[in-house]
């Protein structure tokens, strides 16, 4: 299995990689039920607008700065790509490119757990609420039982059975 960081050695030349998140819809599910959330969630939409957004993994010996979760300045000549190695002209945005790495994005989870996530306010604004029309803006589910985590399902619960030994 390819890691990350092997990945990642493909990239060190460059001033960051942008990854562009994958939008996980509710799947239908109203309330939370019990089980890991790549194991509850797996609808989602190929081609959703909100998949054009990226999340930077950064050379720290080619930042000036980060400016932003989503990107940073870099040192003259050096630059954000994507994993086809194209610069990314305007971020925090980038054409959805999923060939090696992806984030998946969990945004709605259940509607209860929605409604719980709108009540904590957002990360950087804890008096922002969400307003409800984001659930509905964000729940896609058109692309059905994706199995792409499905590889690893038995590997965590491996990892936290053995974790809870100790």
């Amino acid at each position: 299995m390819e890691t990350v960081s092997s990945i990642l050695k493909e990239f060190e030349g460059y001033g960051g990689l942008g990854i562009n998140w994958m939008m996980y819809g509710s799947g239908g599910q109203r309330i939370k039920k019990d089980g890991l959330v790549i194991e509850r969630f797996k609808d989602h939409e190929n081609d959703f607008n909100k998949d054009t957004c990226i999340k930077t993994i950064v050379n720290p010996r080619y930042t000036l700065s980060v400016c932003h979760v989503h990107y940073a300045a870099y040192v003259i000549r050096k630059f954000c790509v994507n994993t086809d190695k194209k610069k990314i002209e305007s971020t925090p945005y980038s054409y959805g490119v999923f060939n090696k790495l992806r984030i998946n994005h969990y945004f709605t989870k259940s509607y209860e757990e929605f409604l719980r996530k709108r009540q904590r306010g957002k990360a950087d604004f804890i008096d922002d609420k969400r307003p409800f029309s984001d659930f509905y803006d964000h729940d896609r589910n058109q692309e059905k039982n994706d199995p792409i985590m499905n590889k690893y399902i038995p590997i965590i619960y491996r990892n936290i059975a053995e974790r809870y030994k100790k």
